[in-house]
């Protein structure tokens, strides 16, 4: 499976980047009721289409991604937000006392999301929020905000994405440029195959899948541009 993470702060544009996907051949898993940030989204993406689905508990959403992998229609698979799925889980589980709870919550994210990196050609893309880390060099950077340590130092669910996108806003005056960051810049937590992208490139996920398809099949990707409206 060609997986791709989003990380970046809320109202970074990271659901935005979705907006050109094919909602034929693409699912949105969402633990929100929030419609889809840009105008007519709901013409095209709605439960009654099959392609934007509720869901807030990690048991659902293992059986929607499994449901969604056999079929033939779906090329692309987003889980929007992976944060508000912990976020329920340990609302959910706020009686539980013992420190199980959080090591069920960290095999319940892997079983559901992560064991399924390699299943098929799928593109499972995750989105989620960032939070302050320190690497193995003491360092501080910014990284994907996971509840419990289980999650960032022995699971590593970055460690299972081929592309980590970060989010970026970039103000100039009144202009303001929503962008992606695709390799480390020291501070953000990024990365993709050498010379696959530009170090930063406009908010289009589509954009980055096609590329990210035809690089892995080793194909010419060169005449595809992003869509920059």
């Amino acid at each position: 499976m060609n997986n791709i993470l989003i990380l970046g702060n809320p109202g970074d544009g990271k659901t935005t980047s979705l907006r050109h996907l094919d909602p034929k051949s693409t699912v949105i898993l969402t633990p929100n009721s929030k419609p889809l940030p840009w105008m007519n989204s709901a013409k095209d993406w709605s439960k009654s289409n099959k392609n934007l689905i509720p869901v807030t508990d990690f048991k659902s959403l293992d059986a929607l991604i499994t449901s969604a992998l056999k079929s033939k229609r779906y090329k692309v698979i987003v889980i929007e937000d992976l944060t508000h799925y912990f976020t329920h889980r340990i609302e959910s589980d706020i009686e539980k006392k013992s420190y199980d709870k959080w090591t069920d919550l960290a095999i319940d994210a892997y079983r559901s999301i992560l064991k399924k990196a390699s299943d098929s050609d799928t593109t499972l893309v995750v989105i989620g929020h960032t939070t302050e880390q320190v690497n193995a060099q003491k360092e501080s950077y910014i990284g994907l905000q996971t509840p419990g340590r289980m999650l960032t130092n022995t699971i590593r669910v970055d460690s299972y994405f081929i592309t980590i996108l970060h989010s970026l806003v970039e103000v100039s005056g009144e202009d303001v440029e929503y962008q992606f960051l695709t390799n480390s810049d020291g501070i953000h937590l990024a990365k993709s195959p050498m010379k696959m992208l530009d170090k930063k490139i406009p908010n289009d996920l589509n954009y980055v899948i096609q590329v990210q398809d035809k690089y892995l099949k080793g194909e010419d990707f060169s005449n595809i541009e992003p869509n920059l409206d």
